[in-house]
């Protein structure tokens, strides 16, 4: 009776695994949390990807995930307390094979400013009636792409000297396992030199 309950605690994982559902699939695709599946992402994970910058048309890898620098030079702060950088964010969101994800709602935040205050950015401007989830929500269009309006407030510093400020914006959609991206920009001012 031993023998026979060895041999079935060798035989029974065997059988098991030779069971459909049980082991490898034959179809590449694994379970989340899939030990045995080699690095193959299961479906529910392989979302793609969101792509920035005005070179969000471009394949992924085909950008910096940098939004060009802005800059503005004689800044009198005594007429101009402070300037605010206005900006267009365009995206593109694709599947994992590459194909452009319509209908998605995107939402966008600051993950990061050097300012500290996150109240120096404002992310679009929604004219009512608004239909998407929420303010900084952009839904994509038929090619799978969208645009954000960004501002960003600096303060004018005073004569003769330069402030500056980087913001890192945030992306992500509303999928079960999220795909998530950044993107950052830096924002500099420059008072008029002492007469």
């Amino acid at each position: 009776m031993r023998y026979l309950q060895k041999m079935a605690l060798i035989i029974l994982p065997a059988v098991m695994m030779a069971m459909p559902g049980c082991g490898s699939s034959s179809n590449g695709s694994a379970a989340p949390n899939d030990p045995f599946s080699g690095g193959v992402p299961s479906p529910v994970q392989a979302n793609g990807s969101i792509m920035f910058t005005d070179s969000a048309g471009l394949v992924e890898g085909g950008q910096s995930n940098m939004l060009k620098a802005w800059t503005i030079e004689d800044v009198d702060p005594a007429i101009t307390p402070s300037v605010a950088a206005l900006q267009l964010l365009p995206f593109k969101v694709t599947d994992s094979e590459g194909k452009p994800r319509k209908g998605v709602p995107i939402t966008l935040s600051v993950y990061s400013i050097t300012s500290l205050n996150p109240d120096d950015v404002s992310i679009d401007f929604l004219v009512p009636p608004v239909t998407e989830p929420n303010q900084r929500t952009i839904t994509t269009d038929s090619a799978g792409m969208g645009i954000f309006n960004i501002a960003v407030v600096l303060k004018s510093p005073p004569i003769g000297s330069f402030t500056s400020s980087s913001v890192v914006f945030k992306a992500i959609t509303n999928d079960p396992a999220p795909v998530t991206a950044y993107v950052g920009g830096s924002y500099s001012l420059t008072a008029k030199k002492l007469p």
